[in-house]
């Protein structure tokens, strides 16, 4: 690729940032949806 950068660290850095997309898209749904509906049964256990 260039000197200093190899396929594999090029190709280790193009696996990890995408991989930041999916646990955005879960942490956003967990937050909005999930959350809710525990809070929702631990008030009802009370």
């Amino acid at each position: 690729v260039v000197p200093g950068l190899s396929w594999g660290i090029l190709l280790g850095a193009l696996v990890i940032i995408p991989a930041w997309v999916p646990i955005y898209i879960y942490v956003r749904w967990a937050n909005n949806s999930y959350d809710e509906k525990i809070a929702r049964l631990t008030q009802r256990s009370k």
